[in-house]
C-alpha cells in the first residue's frame, strides 16, 4: 500500500508542536495556585475543554470557614502582556461582555516569568466601567487591542490581603448584596453596605434607589453617611467631584425620576439637620438636595409641617423648605399653611396664631422675610 506524503497515517509527516506559550501559561497558573492555596483558599482548575476564559475558580475562605463566595481567575503569563511599561490583560469585545455579565466575578492575573511576580486586577469592575468615557480604565494594548491595565502595586505574591478585600467587594457588587448589608443589625456592616452602594450605584441606579427606600430603617449613626452618598446623585453645588465619586448623568436622572420619599423617610431626613441649619456647606444643605430628589416633594412637606406628631424642629424645617420651594408664591403658601392648621381645630398647633408660634426659633424670621421680600431664602 502506497502512502501519500502528508496523509494522516504517514510516519514521515510533520510532528505536533509544543508551543512555548503553553509552558509559560502553565507556569503562571502554578504560581497562582501555589500562592492562593498557601493562603488556605480552595482553587479548582478549569479543564481545557471547558475553558472560556476562566483558568480557575477560587473559593474565598475566612480563616478556615469557606464563605460560599466564588470568583474566577484568568491567568496571563509572559512579557507579551507588558505593553509600554504597563502590564495589561487584553480582551476582545466578547471578553469584556463576559467579564461584565458573568454572575461570578472575573479577576485577571499576569505572571512575570523573569521575577516570578504575580499581579492582579478586577476584570468585572473594569468591564463594567468600560462603557463610561470618564471612568473607563481601558487603554490600547498590544496591537491596539483594548486592554485592562494591571496596577503595578497589586502584587499577589507580596500581599494577598488587598486581593481578598477586592474579591469580597466584587462579590457584594455582583450579588446585589448591598441590600443585605444595609439591613444588617450592626452599624459597621451597614456602613459597608452604604459604601458599596456608592460603588455599585455608578453603574446601576437601583443601588441608590434601594438605599433611599431603606433610609428610615438605617441605624441613626449611619444616616448621615447615607445622606452624603445619596447627595452624589443630586446637583449639589458644593460637592468636590472627582473620578472616584462622579456619578454618570444617566444614573442621576434615573434616581430623580424614581425616588419617592415616604413620610417616615422625610422625618428621618429632617432629623439630620443640625444646629447649623440649612446653609451653604452644612449637612442641612445636603439634606435639602437629597429631599429634592423626590419630584413630588412639596405636598409631602406641607403635610409634614402640619404633623403635630413630629418634633417642632422637623416641622419648622419642613415649612421652611416648603416655603423656599414656593418661590414668589410663598405669601399665598404661608396663608395656606395657617388656614390648614386652623382647620385642624387645635389652637396649640405650631402655625396657629398663639404663643406656640413665638416659641419656634427662626419661624418669625421666615414670616418677616416673606412680608419684606415676598419669598424665603435658605442659602
Amino acid at each position: 500500500m502506497n502512502h501519500e506524503v502528508g496523509s494522516i497515517d504517514d510516519d514521515r509527516g510533520p510532528r505536533k508542536q509544543s508551543r512555548p506559550t503553553r509552558a509559560r501559561g502553565r507556569a503562571g497558573y502554578r504560581r497562582l495556585e501555589a500562592i492562593l492555596e498557601a493562603a488556605n483558599l480552595v482553587v479548582q482548575r478549569v479543564e481545557t475543554e471547558n475553558d472560556i476564559g476562566r483558568d480557575a475558580f477560587v473559593d474565598i475562605v475566612d480563616g478556615t470557614d469557606v464563605t460560599g463566595g466564588v470568583i474566577c481567575v484568568q491567568v496571563k503569563s509572559g512579557t507579551s502582556f507588558r505593553h509600554e511599561g504597563q502590564w495589561v490583560v487584553p480582551g476582545a469585545a466578547a471578553d469584556f461582555r463576559l467579564w461584565r455579565e458573568s454572575t461570578v466575578p472575573f479577576f485577571g492575573a499576569v505572571h512575570d516569568p523573569e521575577d516570578d511576580a504575580l499581579r492582579w486586577v478586577d476584570l468585572s469592575q473594569a468591564a463594567t466601567l468600560a462603557g463610561d468615557a470618564y471612568l473607563s480604565p481601558v487603554i490600547p494594548g498590544p496591537y491596539g487591542k483594548p486592554s485592562v491595565p494591571v496596577p503595578a502595586e497589586n502584587r499577589l505574591d507580596v500581599d494577598i490581603s488587598p486581593f481578598l478585600d477586592a474579591a469580597r467587594t466584587s462579590l457584594r457588587r455582583r450579588s446585589g448584596s448591598p441590600a443585605a448589608a444595609l439591613l444588617a443589625e450592626d452599624a459597621e456592616t451597614v456602613e459597608v453596605g452604604i459604601a458599596d452602594t456608592s460603588a455599585v450605584g455608578r453603574h446601576d441606579a437601583t443601588a441608590f434607589l434601594l438605599l433611599a427606600a431603606l433610609f428610615h430603617r438605617l441605624p441613626k449613626a449611619c444616616r448621615r453617611l447615607a445622606v452624603v452618598v445619596l447627595a452624589m446623585t443630586t446637583p449639589h453645588p458644593d460637592v468636590f467631584w472627582t473620578k472616584q465619586n462622579w456619578i454618570p448623568e444617566q444614573v442621576s436622572t434615573t434616581v430623580r425620576e424614581r425616588c419617592r420619599w415616604t413620610a417616615i423617610d422625610i422625618a428621618a431626613l429632617l432629623d439630620e439637620v443640625d444646629e447649623t441649619g440649612i446653609t451653604r456647606g452644612s449637612i442641612g444643605q445636603t439634606v435639602f438636595h437629597v429631599l429634592a430628589l423626590d419630584q413630588d416633594l412639596q405636598p409631602k412637606l406641607f403635610k409634614a409641617a402640619l404633623d403635630r406628631a413630629l418634633p417642632d424642629s422637623n416641622r419648622f424645617w419642613a415649612a421652611a423648605i416648603f416655603l423656599y420651594l414656593a418661590g414668589e408664591d410663598a405669601p399665598g403658601v404661608l396663608d395656606d399653611l395657617f388656614e390648614a392648621d386652623r382647620a385642624s381645630g387645635n389652637e396649640e398647633a405650631l402655625f396657629s396664631i398663639s404663643h406656640r408660634l413665638e416659641d419656634v426659633e427662626g419661624f418669625q424670621h421666615l414670616i418677616q422675610s416673606i412680608a419684606e421680600f415676598g419669598y424665603v431664602s435658605l442659602f
